[in-house]
């Protein structure tokens, strides 16, 4: 009998292999959605910092923000090599904070352009952000994102600690909107802090939109289909608690762009249909 262990040669050829595909589909990509969605929330009038939590690895929100000259904030501080200060998340002033109308992006699984730089002697072990295709200047050093269930482990690991930390204050205090978009709930450690904030809070309110049914199935199946959780799906919808499946779409002007009557569909799973439903109910239209 023989076994396979996952060695850490492994696993960083797994990561690389992780990185050649993300990188190839990012230099593809149409970053116009994304940057309608980043105008959309920037325009929003708040007197707090907006913020957004996202497991993706690509540079396609960083792109966006960057083309359109709005400023954002990670953690990272630094010109050169950009490394994680998680002190910077810390501040209890608004004094020592970047100012509130910087945009919050928070990667919760990592980033193509985050690195692991190993100590030199003189400095530890930290991590750094680059652009997107720096692993070239790189080679050796170990990509920071991690598939499989390597992700619970590391997610205790900063700057991972810190922007878990970061999800839960966000979510724990107060009223608030969280929107969820293109997570299928799949990493248990991620769930397991948004129940825990929505039992804890309820004035929390999270809409979560999906490009398919089962999510929701599995979330209602496990008995986690709160009040204050909002679940709209292709086909099924979860709302105010209560489970069911799509039947007519409402008259009202707002819906019916992306509601089908032939397979009693809607498509708000879509990002792109979503950041059009965002935009017009903002009062932008297709803007």
């Amino acid at each position: 009998m023989t076994s396979m262990v996952k060695t850490p040669k492994t696993r960083q050829k797994i990561c690389d292999e992780i990185y050649d595909i993300i990188l190839k589909a990012e230099r593809a990509a149409n970053i116009d959605v994304s940057k309608k969605f980043i105008t959309w929330l920037n325009h929003l009038p708040r007197d707090f910092s907006k913020e957004i939590f996202t497991t993706n690895y690509d540079l396609i929100i960083e792109k966006a923000f960057e083309s359109l000259l709005i400023p954002y904030f990670d953690g990272f501080v630094g010109s050169n090599e950009p490394f994680f200060s998680h002190e910077s998340l810390e501040g209890k002033s608004l004094q020592d904070r970047p100012p509130v109308s910087w945009i919050r992006l928070w990667k919760l699984h990592g980033s193509l352009g985050w690195f692991w730089k190993t100590n030199d002697g003189n400095n530890p072990d930290r991590v750094i952000r680059l652009s997107s295709g720096a692993k070239k200047d790189y080679p050796n050093s170990e990509l920071v994102i991690y598939p499989s269930r390597d992700k619970y482990e590391s997610s205790r690991k900063q700057p991972f600690t810190s922007y878990f930390d970061r999800l839960r204050d966000f979510s724990l205090p107060g009223e608030g909107i969280f929107i969820v978009s293109g997570y299928s709930f799949s990493d248990e450690y991620i769930n397991e802090l948004i129940f825990s904030c929505l039992k804890q809070n309820n004035r929390l309110h999270v809409l979560a939109f999906f490009y398919s049914d089962e999510p929701i199935k599995k979330i209602v199946k496990e008995h986690k289909n709160y009040p204050n959780l909002t679940m709209i799906g292709k086909n099924t919808a979860s709302i105010s608690g209560v489970f069911g499946e799509w039947a007519n779409a409402s008259p009202d002007e707002l819906i019916t762009p992306f509601w089908e009557d032939s397979t009693k569909s809607v498509s708000l799973g879509d990002y792109t249909k979503l950041v059009e439903f965002l935009t017009l109910c903002s009062g932008k239209g297709g803007a």
